[in-house]
């Protein structure tokens, strides 16, 4: 009797562990809820590198001379050789992010209008941020079906500010560096209309698929709060809100799924409650 009454103990205890799990690490129930709406599109760019080919080239050419001609298509980022007309090499490169480009678009549920965030952030942001880009989203995320009345702005409403990279990890520490190997960018993105705010807007990646994404909820307010200490250390002057845009699958094709993405309110002190 005994031992079954220590063997229902235990499945209830496991039971119990599992679903603190799920609501902590899925769910991320710590996070308290916002009234206000976001929405956001996202598009991503993709890049392949040259390095191979031009050592190829270089390689090719020493060995066999004239013989050999090395070719390289992209997409797909393809680099083969032909050596007397028979192929020796070929091989496909896995797709590089390049960066992100999008808006979020901020404000009360059905509102007529809202604040828009625009942005284009590489993982590395190694050059100036773009500073004009209402017409490239029009023309990229009106086609696609976005409210028109959420992309009419110009690019004199907005303005993209200071960029800082994200901490090793995306915020986890050494797991974090271990496990995601990843890496990223947050931008403070300025909104001059009507009601004006701020958002920072990281743009990181995770090498996890296909596990990671359902835990991507906590992840994604983790990285936000490390990318919120990053940009504003003292918790006093942040900004209006906050957006995790998270590629976890960096390998599969299209923004839909590459990407996830959430996004904040802060409060004082870096306090987040999560945008619907």
């Amino acid at each position: 009797m005994r031992l079954v009454v220590k063997a229902v103990i235990a499945v209830a205890a496991i039971a119990l562990v599992g679903a603190l799990a799920y609501a902590m690490l899925v769910r991320d129930w710590r996070t308290g809820r916002s009234e206000l709406v976001a929405r956001h599109a996202l598009g991503v760019n993709v890049s392949a590198s040259l390095i191979s080919y031009n050592g190829l080239q270089e390689e090719m050419k020493a060995k066999y001379g004239d013989r050999a001609q090395v070719h390289f298509q992209y997409p797909p980022g393809r680099t083969w050789v032909e050596l007397d007309g028979n192929i020796i090499y070929d091989h496909t490169q896995q797709k590089k992010i390049s960066d992100v480009v999008g808006l979020f678009s901020v404000g009360p549920r059905g509102a007529s209008d809202a604040a828009a965030f625009p942005f284009r952030i590489a993982l590395e942001q190694d050059r100036r941020p773009d500073r004009s880009l209402a017409q490239q989203l029009r023309n990229r995320f009106g086609k696609a079906g976005y409210p028109e009345r959420l992309l009419a702005f110009s690019d004199s409403d907005w303005s993209i500010d200071r960029c800082v990279p994200l901490p090793r990890g995306l915020g986890l520490g050494l797991p974090g560096a271990w496990l995601l190997r990843g890496k990223g960018t947050a931008c403070m993105v300025s909104w001059k209309g009507l009601q004006p705010a701020t958002m920072l807007v990281s743009v990181s990646q995770a090498e996890g698929d296909p596990w990671l994404r359902p835990f991507t909820k906590w992840l994604c307010r983790r990285i936000t709060e490390a990318a919120l200490a990053k940009a504003d250390p003292g918790g006093r002057d942040g900004p209006t809100y906050a957006a995790c845009v998270l590629a976890d699958r960096p390998q599969r094709s299209g923004a839909q799924e590459t990407l996830v993405a959430h996004a904040f309110s802060v409060g004082l002190y870096h306090t987040l409650t999560r945008l619907d």
